[in-house]
């Protein structure tokens, strides 16, 4: 019922209601009894709606930056998942839209320091001490969190900046490296990925970082520090010799083809993107060991797409080893998102890539597997591997 009375809420507020919202929210302190879950899973989208809607109201900063660790906390300790999205929603609108113009200090620094990293830190001290999905949970709950806050960091701007780069290169680094120093904690703590979860978390830790740098209303130039640092951090020889990371470390590459600029790092750096977002490609159609990494394999082939579209001069190198990698992985048992995003690239091949003869010799397979595929049960997916196959046919 809440999402149909949300739009006539949001087209009627005015700033007496949200400060009775915001004064309702603020009395319920934990321990919360399930009454008190009940009464939050209806206010916290009123809050969320009404901190959205109106400007920022200078009498009400201090109430609405009183409420971050608890809403933090609730956010991630909670049961129920619209509430917990809820509660994160309206972290990120007072960090981003409520914190007063002058404040020397951004207010997610408390935050973190009080509340997401020593629960981080809790989280990962439990699985050191054994296999536990809560504590795996907890900590993917508490990197989302984190990426929240950053994302929030970057769009206010000004103080806050920092933190945004701080909150980035720590996510960045356990999806990489698997290991990072904590920021913001009174004693110096260090994260480090086991290797039971490791593959996992450091997926996590890639997707919190993409959700980070793909944030609205950001600062080109903050973008463009961001994609250097995490290519100059995918171009160590050590790093690309190591396996351990693997899908951490295709996933901020693929996170930095999408949403980073590419056009302003050196051309030595690219080259490294491109190597580790191919060989991506390449393991996620892995016949006999395929990448498992669920509906991120969609970001994956996206980041080839990009590639094709605005680096020909570099992804056209790869042509030899992509071609056959989506011809597997358009034959296995992969989403069917996937295999459309496959289809997407054998067609931009043909507009990209100069030299006919490249693609001439590969024809004759590509045709012959997007003939069997002629009979896929889903009516639009054989619409586009018919398309696909004449573009092909009449190729050269």
């Amino acid at each position: 019922i809440i999402g149909y009375i949300l739009p006539a809420f949001q087209a009627s507020v005015t700033e007496p209601m949200f400060h009775d919202v915001l004064l309702y929210v603020s009395n319920v302190t934990p321990p919360l009894s399930n009454h008190d879950l009940c009464r939050l899973c209806v206010m916290l989208p009123l809050l969320s709606t009404s901190i959205s809607s109106c400007g920022r109201c200078d009498h009400l900063c201090g109430m609405l930056i009183d409420l971050l660790v608890p809403l933090a906390n609730f956010a991630f300790s909670g049961n129920n998942k619209r509430a917990q999205e809820d509660a994160a929603e309206c972290l990120f609108c007072i960090i981003g839209k409520h914190q007063a113009q002058d404040a020397d200090q951004c207010a997610s620094i408390k935050v973190l320091s009080e509340s997401i990293l020593p629960e981080l830190k809790q989280s990962m001290d439990r699985l050191e001490q054994g296999p536990s999905n809560a504590a795996v949970s907890s900590v993917k709950n508490t990197l989302k969190l984190a990426s929240v806050l950053g994302s929030a960091a970057a769009v206010r701007g000004n103080s806050s900046t920092k933190v945004a780069n701080d909150i980035a290169k720590f996510l960045m680094e356990l999806a990489i490296k698997g290991q990072s120093q904590l920021p913001y904690v009174k004693e110096s703590a260090q994260i480090q990925f086991g290797y039971e979860y490791g593959p996992k978390l450091c997926l996590s830790a890639a997707t919190a970082f993409g959700a980070l740098l793909s944030v609205e209303s950001k600062n080109p130039l903050w973008v463009q520090r961001l994609t250097y640092i995490a290519s100059k951090a995918l171009a160590v020889e050590e790093l690309r010799q190591s396996r351990t990371n693997f899908v951490g470390q295709v996933s901020v590459a693929s996170y930095v083809i999408v949403h980073g600029t590419l056009t302003g790092i050196p051309k030595t750096l690219l080259s490294d993107v491109v190597g580790v977002a191919v060989a991506g490609l390449k393991a996620l159609s892995d016949p006999d060991h395929p990448a498992d990494v669920g509906t991120e394999a969609e970001v994956w082939l996206a980041g080839i797409v990009i590639l094709m579209m605005q680096q020909q001069h570099e992804i056209v190198k790869h042509i030899g080893k992509i071609v056959p990698s989506l011809l597997r992985l358009l034959c296995g048992a992969h989403a069917i998102g996937s295999k459309t995003i496959a289809l997407q690239i054998l067609c931009l091949m043909l507009v990209v890539v100069d030299e006919s003869s490249v693609l001439l010799v590969s024809r004759p397979a590509i045709e012959s597997v997007l003939a069997m595929l002629i009979d896929h049960p889903s009516i639009e997916f054989r619409e586009l591997v018919i398309a696909t196959r004449n573009q092909w046919l009449t190729y050269g």
